[in-house]
């Protein structure tokens, strides 16, 4: 599974804290992948960002339509137990990635309810992280 966000039992940081620095949070997971669509081969990189994972392809496909829709590049991996992973395009280094986590929090979830996010993305953007492809 993909690291949340916001963990159980962990209170809120303070407005102006970075809370994607803080090593406690683990958002970063190596987990092994394969394409669903080779032609996304040159849009995975070593980190990605993990927008939601999905047991079902056609609710990770819809995400991925509704991101690319957005002008966000995004591409669906599956790992080899069967869940769906839709990521956004992310680069070859760590700092890239967080940097990457924080400017799409700002962009898509700070600011808007839970049920705003559902309808208007299809996903409740709780869950993000990274994963970190070899």
């Amino acid at each position: 599974a993909i690291a949340s966000a916001k963990p159980a039992g962990t209170s809120p940081k303070p407005a102006g804290t970075s809370q994607f620095n803080n090593n406690t949070w683990n958002l970063l997971r190596a987990v092994p992948v394969t394409l669903v669509d080779e032609k996304d081969k040159t849009l995975l990189k070593k980190y990605s960002l993990v927008v939601g994972s999905f047991k079902s392809q056609n609710n990770a496909d819809f995400v991925k339509r509704t991101f690319n829709g957005l002008g966000e590049r995004a591409l669906v991996v599956k790992n080899n137990s069967g869940l769906f992973y839709t990521l956004l395009v992310g680069g070859d280094s760590n700092a890239d990635a967080i940097q990457q986590l924080e400017d799409f929090t700002k962009k898509y979830v700070e600011g808007q309810s839970k049920s705003r996010r559902v309808s208007r993305y299809g996903i409740s953007l709780d869950d993000l992280g990274i994963l970190v492809h070899e």
